[in-house]
């Protein structure tokens, strides 16, 4: 940890893994870094890059040459009571702090809220329930084939996976849907436990539990979720939320229910 305070700046991007082990040591990768890149991106921090999934601690190294340095500094002008503004790469001044800010929020009944709020206002301008199989120019405008036919359109958006646009516009643009079907996903998948409030020993208290890859375990962490949101289960009763898969296990996250 001494060695922090005078290791070199890196590159202007390096990968998080060559970012860690440079500052802080091949231990700290895998036993801290490791588990939060999971838990955080599900990817793998010898392929992420530092400066777009981490770029308030690699502007911290650029500003004050050390992460430890920084947050002496950052402490010592919290207690003075001023913000400290850092010139992020962005170019526009931001208060930097080490971790990303914020906190968990959801709505009562679940992110589904947001798509049915949305299907409500827009009735009768959106359609449920339907596939869109490829897009062909139609002079000025475009056909859209969906599972229930053609439609035309003066514009048209893609909002969906990059793997699933590839396919759409596969016929339309075929040197852009190779792009597409080349962008990286890491597949996950949710198992979600039930248990009666009183078989479970631990107190639960808190947001739950990142595993290192190193231990070899197959899931990437657990969510304690009606310790974050009390409703989400029935009284007396917890839900606990496991991630499987990730960029270094993707096959676990493709195995079927009944795995």
């Amino acid at each position: 940890m001494i060695y922090e305070l005078i290791a070199p700046k890196g590159p202007e991007d390096e990968t998080v893994a060559d970012f860690v082990i440079r500052r802080l040591g091949k231990e700290s990768l895998e036993k801290l870094i490791d588990p939060m890149c999971s838990g955080i991106f599900a990817g793998d921090p010898y392929k992420m890059s530092i400066r777009h999934c981490f770029p308030r601690i690699k502007e911290l190294e650029q500003n004050y040459g050390s992460l430890i340095r920084a947050m002496i500094k950052l402490q010592k002008e919290r207690r003075k009571g001023s913000g400290v503004s850092l010139r992020p790469m962005g170019g526009q001044e931001s208060e930097v702090v080490p971790v990303p800010a914020g906190r968990l929020t959801s709505f009562y009944n679940g992110a589904q809220t947001i798509t049915d709020t949305l299907a409500q206002r827009l009735e009768g301008k959106i359609r449920l329930g339907v596939s869109v199989k490829g897009i062909e120019k139609d002079g000025k405008a475009y056909k859209v084939h969906t599972s229930r036919g053609i439609d035309s359109a003066d514009i048209v958006i893609l909002a969906s996976p990059a793997h699933a646009s590839s396919e759409i516009i596969g016929d339309f643009d075929k040197k852009f849907s190779k792009i597409l079907s080349e962008i990286p996903y890491a597949p996950v998948s949710v198992v979600c436990f039930g248990y009666k409030r009183e078989k479970v020993l631990h107190s639960l208290q808190g947001f739950g539990f990142l595993i290192p890859h190193i231990e070899g375990k197959k899931i990437l962490g657990t969510l304690w979720d009606s310790s974050i949101f009390p409703n989400r289960a029935p009284e007396g009763y917890v839900l606990l939320r496991n991630m499987i898969g990730g960029a270094k296990s993707p096959e676990l996250a493709m195995l079927d229910d009944n795995a």
